[in-house]
């Protein structure tokens, strides 16, 4: 069983998405606020970060994989460090990121510097070391005034941006699209540009109701995969989304990219991706996917939940003792997942799901009273798979209909069409034919809710 009362909480420290009245008097917050870095881009606009969840997923990508952005996940990385505190490891990582950008950056070494001593420029601040503030302000202007244009509209600070914007979040993908469409228009021919905007634009893809947009992420992945055939990550997302389009020419299209000897493949988290095409890959090649992707990173909990989801996935495909096998390995990997990450509140949830199936009442109210206690600092989709499942608990596992549907309710209106909101919806709706008392409170509250968003 997890240790369902550890959960990691963060103390965010002063960024300019939440300066103090103090800070706006400073006679550098002006200076500051003009500095084209992690720090100014407001990187948490559209959700909650999951920082832990993140740090981790950055430190595979940069020790497993040839990534050219390297340097622009560094520089998150600081960012992300000194929201914990930990100022000195996001020190260091800037090093780390000068270091990368003197070996490979030498065409936009001076656009890359920017952001860089910005960021150095921050956390100096925050640290109320103002010898060092200077040293990178001066730094800063020294560069910038040998630069002919603006600085906010340079095609690499476009791009750093729009990477800085998907690595923390996927919800952040029409942000990003919009920035590598600029960079793009300065220099068409950017392999690196193109990638940003094909990426960028699959995540907006998965966020919206829009099939075009899903068609376009479609389009743009084809063509980055036919200009960089060994763009392994591009292939992953083109199969995915291709198969999760459910029609026929698409699945063969995708069962064709995964053709490719994938051995060449060193990036744990593009093999995480690849395994979990459950539509394409049979579920034996999928878990040989994924130890090989444990050998290289073994306790990146990501690989450890997506092995649990494999197994999720058969239990609809078996019966019996087959089936409560595959609960049973289920529950077993989503454990060890929380173990390695005890944030991870989506491996808390999937457990939670497999107490459920095996009818262990008690053990999934403990998972929830204990998300319950830290649910406003959850992304919007976590908390609305959270609101979805918790309602369900109270409405059939302890019979609280109030409760339950006071839950569904809020799950419901984050965001109605999503599908989380689509479940809440339809349980809220299904509970009315076993309690006609309920009909009125239910409908008038849907109907009010789906009227005001026509309105808009």
């Amino acid at each position: 069983m997890c240790n369902e009362g550890v959960c990691h909480r963060y103390t965010p420290c002063t960024s300019p998405g939440s300066v103090n009245m103090a800070d706006s008097e400073s006679p550098y917050n002006e200076r500051l606020q003009r500095l084209e870095c992690q720090f100014t881009w407001n990187l948490e606009r559209n959700d909650k970060l999951n920082i832990p969840d993140i740090l981790q997923t950055l430190e595979v990508k940069i020790q497993h994989a040839a990534y050219r952005n390297a340097l622009i996940m560094y520089n998150v990385k600081a960012y992300l460090l000194h929201q914990l505190r930990r100022s000195t490891e996001a020190l260091s990582c800037l090093e780390r990121s000068l270091e990368q950008l003197r070996r490979d950056h030498q065409a936009s070494a001076d656009h890359h510097f920017l952001t860089i001593y910005g960021n150095y420029a921050w956390i100096y601040y925050d640290l109320n070391n103002f010898h060092q503030v200077d040293v990178y302000l001066d730094k800063f202007q020294e560069i910038s005034s040998r630069l002919s244009f603006d600085l906010s509209h340079s095609a690499h600070t476009f791009a750093e941006r729009g990477w800085s914007l998907l690595e923390v979040g996927i919800r952040n993908g029409y942000q990003a699209a919009t920035l590598f469409k600029k960079a793009l228009e300065l220099y068409p021919d950017e392999n690196d540009f193109l990638a940003g905007l094909a990426f960028s634009t699959s995540s907006h893809a998965e966020y919206s109701e829009d099939a075009d947009i899903r068609k376009e992420a479609i389009r743009l992945l084809d063509q980055l995969v036919m200009k960089c055939p060994h763009n392994w990550e591009a292939k992953a997302c083109l199969a995915k989304m291709l198969q999760d389009t459910g029609h026929r020419k698409n699945l063969a299209k995708a069962r064709k990219l995964m053709d490719d000897d994938f051995q060449e493949c060193s990036n744990p988290e593009v093999l995480r991706i690849i395994a979990g095409l459950y539509r394409i890959i049979p579920f034996r090649k999928s878990l040989e996917i994924l130890e090989r992707a444990k050998h290289l990173a073994p306790d990146y909990h990501k690989l450890v939940q997506e092995i649990g989801h494999l197994y999720r996935h058969q239990i609809y495909h078996l019966i019996d003792d087959g089936r409560l096998r595959a609960i049973e390995e289920a529950s077993k990997f989503y454990t060890a997942a929380i173990e390695l990450m005890p944030w991870n509140m989506s491996a808390r949830m999937d457990l939670a799901e497999m107490y459920a199936l095996q009818y262990k009442n008690d053990l999934e109210g403990i998972i929830y009273s204990m998300i319950s206690s830290v649910v406003e600092s959850l992304s919007k989709d976590s908390k609305q798979r959270f609101y979805l499942q918790y309602g369900i608990y109270f409405l059939y596992k302890i019979h609280r209909p109030s409760s339950g549907i006071e839950i569904l309710k809020k799950g419901f209106q984050i965001k109605p069409n999503s599908k989380f909101g689509v479940k809440c919806k339809k349980n809220l709706t299904y509970y009315i034919l076993l309690d006609r008392t309920k009909e009125e409170e239910i409908d008038g509250f849907i109907s009010e809710l789906e009227d005001a968003r026509r309105s808009k």
